[in-house]
């Protein structure tokens, strides 16, 4: 008996580490929230995560073992599970291997439930950190009296953010965050390490509750506000549109009076925004009431947005028509804000060289041609994509569009609703779908029934299968291993 304890024990141990590496994973990928983490428990593959205790062989592989990145955090939730582990599970049981077994099993069986109980102490720590920087960052704010440039929306913050910026630093010293950095530690720190008293700093307030860009703004306070659109990103953790809304007026109600407060005028939901913030004139920077006059958007035979302005067709790098609302920002804030020429910005926006934010195209080895949008995902962007996808497949005359795609979290009691309605607009476009995530998969599996192809084994062969006569449009969150295999 004790002889195939200790057998059964040699054998848990490694599938105990397999599961606690998924989970601090998981909990490293939902920003240490537990209202993220909830909802993850609430959605299919949650459940499916939470009742997976025997892993697969892929799981004992360093390509298909699910870990998180090593940081001081993740360390220090991992070093207050290990703690709890021995001393509830280890020690009290380790005079008898049946009895440790039985106690390890346990552990096992709990271990979400251990990682969620681990984040408590970071919590604490975390906050009086963050606390700590901010005020740190607030102190250099407050001594060199920049003008910070305030950006919120449901989308297209990150963009407007890198494409202002760029427009400004061709004549101005200007600071701005890096990749989407928007919550109240990443902002401050950024700030705390990098800035070096420019005159101008571009921001992004992001927020999954109320509250929280008030908190960000009570620090570092914006001089101008930039409202980039509504959707219901994020609305299973705000709980309704009308709370998305009231937290995005927040930046608003930050600025001091007689500030300006620009807005997507495309978007219906900006314009309720501004109302909820209590701004009297606000100025769109898109739509009917836009002073920018913009004509002939389109995209060139690379799929790269171009336009007309002030008499001059404008080149980009930017792939997709939908960057024509970053462009218009750029385009007010350059001249109301700064006092740019329209050639100086011309001159910049032709300049721009897009990053890893933006959507980008490559060809693969095996010819099939790629548009790679996975970074986040939320419903304006997935159907922004789709244009692009139908466009490029036909001005390449290729003969099969691929969707790669994992599906939105976060979207609460409206995920099956917006799914669908996904769905629908990627059958109008897309032949085939490379499903790689588990939220809206029924939804999906209802529209293209057996071209779908989900489970691991079953999209890897389908992207085994690319060749030169495929269009592929990989959208939103992807697996590391899938990714830097077959889309890279």
């Amino acid at each position: 008996m004790i002889l195939i304890a200790k057998i059964l024990l040699f054998v848990l141990a490694p599938m105990i580490l397999i599961r606690w590496s998924r989970w601090l994973a998981t909990l490293q990928q939902k920003e240490y929230r537990w209202d993220r983490l909830w909802l993850f428990l609430m959605s299919r593959e949650g459940r499916q995560d939470l009742i997976r205790v025997l892993p697969n062989r892929r799981n004992f592989s360093r390509a298909g073992l699910k870990r998180p990145a090593v940081t001081r955090r993740i360390v220090f939730v991992g070093f207050i599970g290990f703690v709890i582990l021995i001393a509830g599970f280890v020690v009290p049981f380790s005079s008898s291997a049946p009895k440790l077994l039985a106690s390890l099993v346990v552990f096992h069986l709990i271990l979400p439930i251990i990682v969620s109980v681990s984040i408590l102490p970071s919590q604490i720590v975390s906050e009086i950190i963050t606390l700590a920087v901010l005020m740190k960052a607030r102190k250099m704010i407050k001594k060199h009296s920049p003008t910070v440039v305030g950006i919120t929306g449901s989308y297209g913050k990150t963009s407007t953010k890198l494409i202002i910026s760029h427009v400004l630093r061709t004549k101005l010293k200007v600071f701005t965050t890096p990749k989407s950095y928007n919550k109240r530690y990443s902002v401050a720190k950024s700030i705390v390490g990098n800035y070096r008293g420019q005159q101008v700093i571009v921001l992004e307030y992001g927020a999954y509750r109320k509250g929280e860009i008030r908190a960000l703004a009570k620090f570092i306070k914006p001089s101008s506000a930039v409202i980039t659109g509504l959707t219901p990103q994020h609305m299973g953790i705000f709980g309704s549109l009308e709370n998305i809304i009231a937290a995005k007026s927040e930046l608003i109600k930050a600025l001091a009076d007689k500030s300006r407060v620009f807005y997507n005028g495309d978007d219906p939901g900006t314009k309720e925004i501004c109302e909820v913030g209590g701004v009297e004139n606000p100025i769109a920077y898109s739509g009917k009431d836009s002073t920018i006059k913009i004509s002939n958007v389109g995209l060139n035979n690379e799929g790269q947005l171009k336009f007309k302005w002030e008499g001059r067709l404008v080149q980009t790098r930017l792939v997709g028509t939908h960057y024509i609302g970053a462009v218009r920002a750029a385009l007010v804030i350059g001249q109301n804000e700064f006092g740019f020429t329209n050639e100086e910005i011309i001159d910049a926006l032709e300049s721009f060289d897009p990053g890893d934010n933006f959507i980008l195209t490559r060809r693969l080895t095996n010819g099939a041609f790629v548009i790679d949008d996975g970074k986040t995902a939320n419903p304006a962007g997935f159907k922004a994509a789709l244009e692009i996808l139908k466009f490029l497949k036909e001005k390449r005359g290729a003969k099969k569009a691929l969707l790669v795609f994992g599906g939105i979290v976060d979207l609460g009691g409206e995920s099956a609703k917006i799914h669908s309605d996904l769905s629908a607009a990627a059958h109008a476009v897309a032949d085939e779908v490379a499903y790689v995530g588990s939220e809206g998969q029924d939804e999906f599996l209802e529209t293209f029934h057996e071209d779908l192809f989900f489970g691991h084994s079953a999209v890897e062969k389908k992207l085994k299968e690319l060749s030169g006569d495929t269009i592929v449009l990989v959208e939103g969150f992807v697996p590391k291993s899938i990714y830097e295999t077959y889309l890279q």
